[in-house]
């Protein structure tokens, strides 16, 4: 995660790029700050209208499928 709280992810199921700008909660934002680089978890994201390919986290959900998990990479 970068100054800005802005962080890259990577969505392994079809190899994309998101950038998560927006957090449902200080609690997963501070979670998913926490990660190490190339750390890889379920998390269900939400595109944010009217701005291109940035992205809200909503919620970590272990029961997701490993296909799709999504991995932490450093934010620019």
């Amino acid at each position: 995660m970068n100054d800005h709280d802005a962080m890259c992810v990577e969505v392994e199921a079809d190899n994309a790029t998101r950038h998560l700008v927006d957090y449902a909660s200080d609690e997963l934002r501070r979670t998913l700050e926490a990660l190490p680089e190339g750390a890889s978890l379920p998390l269900r994201m939400e595109p944010l209208e009217d701005r291109a390919n940035v992205w809200r986290a909503i919620e970590l959900n272990p029961d997701r499928s490993p296909a799709a998990t999504t991995s932490a990479r450093s934010g620019d």
